[in-house]
């Protein structure tokens, strides 16, 4: 039950946060008192004004508006309760994945503590969401040493493209980075180190770079041979860029992602079950095959529970000690 603003009016009528910084109303006026419509606007100003990063602002924006669109279009004069948001959640889980499910729901969640806790709702009516069970497996899988061989033969580095995306390939595949601390890497976060090259990341819901991965000669000659074709390697600069163009401007997520897809449709590889992250799930999978230990692996992929790493190793023991191979009886 909303207990009323945490916040006041301007004579114009627009709302005010506590630091005097307007928080834009809903677009319709004429609806600003529906219930819907006062979440919508709280989630606003939770997204606008809360110390979020930028991946997780717009994750958060995404959720309050698939879920403001819900409300208003089946219940809009349901309020903000446990009745509603379990009728919702049912709706996420009927066409969503599990873990797309959880993501909406952790932002739900994030919203009604903030809500409760700065006392603008009597209770938390998001306390009994309960997300959805998440296999422990891997719906995505590794690349086989053959399937990268064919890869990178597709990528013989004959112009600036082809260079850079054999480089951006080979660079995840020996390192295990992801897709968005490849788009953020520069040639600031290259730090030469006792044993070699290193590559400083800012990971995933990471704020600094004090993380990073090791850099091979194999990895610095792939580099280094896309890097001939850039004009310039100040700081600031990204490792991967827009080919032919000048400043050079960073390979976006998606555009590494098209890149990367690509690259697997040239090497004639349909499986849908490879995607750009299986090149990560290749490095810990090549890893710990090469008897990698199970905290070097943990610490290059840069997991902060070991748990998380383990689920290859598990998924490589089962693969090798199957039990269906005992089973000769018939």
């Amino acid at each position: 039950m909303l207990k009323g603003r945490h916040a006041s009016r301007e004579p114009g009528g627009a709302m005010m946060t506590h630091r005097n910084e307007p928080i834009p109303l809903f677009e319709s006026a004429s609806a600003q008192d529906a219930p819907w419509a006062l979440i919508a606007e709280h989630g606003r100003a939770l997204v606008q004004y809360g110390h979020l990063s930028a991946s997780t602002r717009r994750t958060y924006e995404l959720a309050f508006r698939r879920l403001v669109d819900w409300w208003r279009k089946t219940m809009p004069e349901e309020p903000f309760s446990e009745p509603l948001l379990e009728r919702y959640r049912a709706s996420l889980v009927a066409r969503l994945t599990p873990r797309s499910v959880n993501v909406e729901l952790a932002a739900i969640r994030k919203l009604g503590a903030t809500l409760y806790r700065r006392g603008i709702l009597g209770y938390n009516p998001t306390t009994s969401l309960k997300g959805q069970r998440v296999s422990r497996g891997h719906l995505r899988r590794s690349l086989t040493i053959e399937e990268i061989q064919r890869i990178l033969a597709e990528l013989p580095g004959e112009n600036e493209v082809e260079s850079r995306d054999r480089a951006l390939v080979y660079l995840m595949v020996k390192t295990g980075l992801r897709e968005i601390e490849v788009a953020r890497a520069t040639f600031g976060d290259l730090r030469q180190g006792q044993y070699g090259w290193r590559l400083h990341v800012q990971g995933k819901g990471r704020a600094d770079r004090t993380e990073f991965v090791l850099l091979t000669d194999a990895v610095m000659n792939a580099l280094e041979a896309y890097w001939r074709y850039r004009f310039s390697r100040q700081a600031h600069e990204p490792l991967f860029a827009t080919a032919y163009v000048i400043p050079a401007r960073p390979l976006s997520v998606r555009t590494i992602r098209e890149r990367i897809r690509l690259a697997f449709q040239r090497a004639g590889l349909s499986d849908p079950g490879l995607v750009p992250h299986s090149l990560r799930h290749t490095a810990a999978t090549l890893a710990l095959e090469g008897q990698a230990p199970l905290h070097a692996v943990q610490h290059m992929l840069r997991h902060r529970s070991l748990a998380t790493t383990e689920l290859y190793l598990h998924e490589l023991n089962r693969e090798r000690d199957g039990a269906e191979r005992w089973i000769t009886q018939v």
